[in-house]
Parts: C-alpha cells; sequence; structure tokens
C-alpha cells in the first residue's frame, strides 16, 4: 500500500523556476510603459511577462517593474547590460526578484494590514472633510 499523494510537489517546482527568471527593475520613470520595458528587455530574450504593479488602494503606479524571461541567462545577461543604465530617460536598478508578484487576495489582505497603521503622510496631504 501507500505511494500517491506526490502530485502536488510539480506545480510548486514550476513557479520556483519561473520565479528565479523574473527581473525586478527599480525607479522606472513615469513615462515607462510595459510596452517600452519589453522593448528594452527583449533584445536579451523572449519575455513572458512586464507588470507594473499599482498601489492596492491609491491605484497609482508604483516605481518599479516586473519582467519574465522565458530563459534564465536571458534573465542574468539582462541584470548585467540594463543595472544602472537609462530606460526612458530614468536610470534603474535592475536585479533578480527576490518576491513573486502578489496576488489580488494578498494585497487586499496587505491593505488591511495597511488600515491598522497610522498615515501621518495622508493626514498632512489633505484635510479631514467628514460633513
Amino acid at each position: 500500500g501507500g505511494g500517491g499523494g506526490g502530485g502536488g510537489g510539480r506545480r510548486q517546482e514550476r513557479k520556483a523556476d519561473t520565479f528565479g527568471l523574473s527581473v525586478l527593475i527599480k525607479n522606472i520613470a513615469n513615462s515607462s510603459s510595459p510596452e517600452s520595458l519589453k522593448a528594452a528587455c527583449e533584445r536579451f530574450g523572449e519575455v513572458r511577462d512586464v507588470h507594473i504593479p499599482r498601489h492596492f488602494r491609491s491605484g497609482q503606479r508604483k516605481t518599479f517593474a516586473f519582467v519574465e524571461f522565458a530563459a534564465q541567462d536571458a534573465a542574468d545577461e539582462a541584470i548585467r547590460s540594463l543595472d544602472k543604465t537609462e530606460i526612458d530617460g530614468s536610470v534603474v536598478d535592475v536585479m533578480l526578484a527576490t518576491n513573486r508578484r502578489k496576488s489580488p487576495n494578498e494585497m487586499r489582505q496587505e491593505a488591511a494590514e495597511d488600515s491598522g497603521r497610522p498615515r501621518r503622510q495622508d493626514r498632512s496631504r489633505r484635510p479631514d472633510d467628514r460633513n
């Protein structure tokens, strides 16, 4: 008897593999688009996806992007070649992504946890206008 039950492991391995192919580009320009970042990266190899995260509550774009490559050597070459260079007029920091993209549920959870913390910046930016 025994045996079975090992089917779930493969999916996790695949996620870990693609995770190693994601490059984080920090300090992107406001004018940067997924298309312009893809164009800057695809000379190193096939780009599967470009994602510029948005703040969950405000919807504002964050100042970094994730670029997923089809091959590890393409990701490594992009990191070596693009780090500290200019893309769309902004000098960027390029590194292997150490965090994977967050799911919408994870973003909601994070926003809920943030709501319990004092937000000094928000208060100074706009007066409380409860009528």
